[in-house]
């Protein structure tokens, strides 16, 4: 078993998954996370939207986060949806091929590829979630065996997470700001905003230049007023010798 921290290895979710549809309220097989099938009872469009899916694989996401790589018990998760709902049925497992049930081995995330089984030579597509996923749910990676297009399936497909849940990071977060507190602060002392030294002394760089001048000023006045006084000593020195 590897002991490399939890949030550093890959969790493959296997995942059967089904909409409601709004208008025969019959279950739509969905062979991948796409935002718009159809029945194939009916034929009428099922539309869903990115939160949905971001909501109900981030809880997958969290549950799996906790769960053991040796943990093979289905478990159920749903999300309702603006015409019903989504049910997932997830297990901790890794993909397998479909004809011979050999385990298949995972791949670099953002692989777009078609895998082969080494037992049977059954082919699997494996490619990187769709990027209105990846921006709602960072820690969603690769799906296995899923399908491309957006035509209603009950085939089950594999999705690989892999980092800490966004949820249980900002737990964590919380937690830290709880046990820390707020930065102290001096008693009766209202707090303000930070201002930028520089724009906060600009002005007194400028009283400093105009004293500076000043005094700079005074300085070569003085030193004329002290050469002129000298010089009526030296000549009043000179006309008073005999």
């Amino acid at each position: 078993m590897s002991n490399a921290p939890r949030a550093a290895i890959e969790r493959p979710v296997r995942l059967e998954i089904e909409a409601l549809c709004a208008a025969c309220q019959r279950p739509v097989g969905l062979g991948a996370p796409v935002l718009r099938s159809a029945c194939s009872a009916c034929g009428e469009p099922v539309e869903l939207t990115s939160a949905s899916w971001a909501h109900l694989f981030a809880e997958i996401d969290e549950k799996s986060f906790d769960l053991p790589p040796t943990d093979h018990d289905t478990r159920v998760a749903e999300q309702a949806t603006p015409e019903g709902k989504l049910v997932a049925r997830y297990t901790m497992a890794a993909p397998s091929c479909a004809k011979c049930r050999a385990e298949i081995m995972l791949v670099e995330p953002g692989t777009d590829d078609v895998l082969e089984c080494a037992a049977c030579a059954t082919k699997m597509t494996t490619f990187q979630v769709p990027g209105w996923l990846r921006t709602d749910l960072p820690t969603a990676m690769q799906l296995y065996g899923a399908s491309r297009d957006s035509q209603a399936s009950a085939t089950p497909f594999w999705l690989t997470f892999q980092g800490t849940p966004p949820v249980r990071g900002e737990q964590r977060r919380n937690v830290i700001q709880a046990a820390i507190g707020p930065g102290p602060e001096l008693s009766g002392i209202p707090s303000r905003p930070l201002v930028k030294p520089v724009e906060r002394r600009r002005w007194e760089w400028y009283v400093i230049i105009v004293i500076v001048g000043i005094i700079v000023a005074g300085v070569r006045e003085c030193g004329r007023r002290a050469a002129r006084s000298t010089d009526r000593d030296r000549d009043n020195a000179v006309e008073s010798t005999p």
